[in-house]
This record gives structure tokens, sequence and C-alpha cells, in this order.
């Protein structure tokens, strides 16, 4: 029988295949126990630095999913000890969030609608495509976007901002 690990590995790799993304990392965490270490901290500066991105992507903090809440919480620590960190866009996952930002992704919505079918165990449990894709990301492109298209909503903020939000949300 294939554990969880092995589960979410294989449909992660095909979400990377389907969105033709070069390149994809585990870093061996079990499920529902994250914790921020200084190792994990570390191996993360070492990613930002190696790919210098614009900006780093994880959940807003208003989420009751506990390894959710501690990769944000890694994030934050990580970007601390950088002399330029970049911005931090975060986004929805189990909770909307209010956005400060959208994103028009009509373009790339297809590739979206292919990555999410490929969470086969997630999507047993709520249909995402049809609640994310079709529901959110549809209603997202209300206003600036006339209501056409695709839009992603995204908190944009800085690392200190979010640390802050952090310790108001959960200590």
């Amino acid at each position: 029988e294939q554990t969880l690990v092995e589960l979410r590995r294989n449909e992660c790799e095909k979400a990377a295949d389907a969105v033709n993304l070069s390149s994809i990392s585990f870093w061996e965490e079990m499920d529902g126990h994250l914790k921020v270490t200084e190792r994990l901290v570390s191996d993360l500066i070492t990613v930002i630095r190696t790919h210098n991105p614009d900006y780093v992507y994880t959940p807003f903090p208003v989420d009751y999913h506990f390894d959710h809440i501690e990769a944000t919480r890694l994030v934050v620590h990580a970007l601390a000890e950088l002399d330029e960190p970049p911005a931090i866009r975060c986004y929805e996952s189990i909770i909307p969030l209010i956005p400060n930002k959208i994103i028009d992704i009509s373009a790339v919505v297809d590739f979206k609608r292919r990555a999410v079918k490929c969470f086969e165990s997630q999507n047993e449990v709520s249909d995402y495509s049809r609640t994310i894709v079709e529901g959110l990301n549809r209603h997202r492109s209300y206003g600036q976007m006339a209501g056409k298209g695709y839009g992603e909503a995204v908190f944009e903020t800085d690392y200190s901002y979010l640390l802050e939000l952090l310790d108001l949300l959960h200590g």
C-alpha cells in the first residue's frame, strides 16, 4: 500500500509535469507535523539565494491546517535572515483571504486545472477543480477584471508584517 508521503510525492510530481516545472524538491517532513527548525530555515535560505525570486508564495496565515501555518512561519524566519528579501505573496488555501492584489491567470488557467487534477487524493475530499478554479478563481475576476476570465487573489506583503500577523493570530 502506498503511504501518504509517497502518494503526495507522486501527485506533486505529476502536477509539476503538468505545468512544465523544471525542478521540484521534497524535504521529507512528516505530514501534519511540520516545525520550523534551524535546518529548514537554512535549507530555505539556500533555495531562495539559489533562485533569487522576486516573490515567495506561502499560505495566508488565516488557516486551520497546522502545516500551512508552519510553512508560512518558516518562510518568515528564512526571509528575516536575508539582506534583501523578496516580497511575499500569500495565497488562498483552505480559507479565502482578503486580497490586496488580483492576478489575471486567464492565460494559464488550463495549466492550473491540469495541476489541480493531479492531486487525486485531495480531490476525493473536495472537488478543487470546481470549488477553487471554477468557483473561487472565477469569482476573483469580479471587479477589476469585470467578471471576465480567472483571477488569483493574493495578499502581497513583506516578512515583518507577516510575522506580526502570525504572532497576532497564532502566538
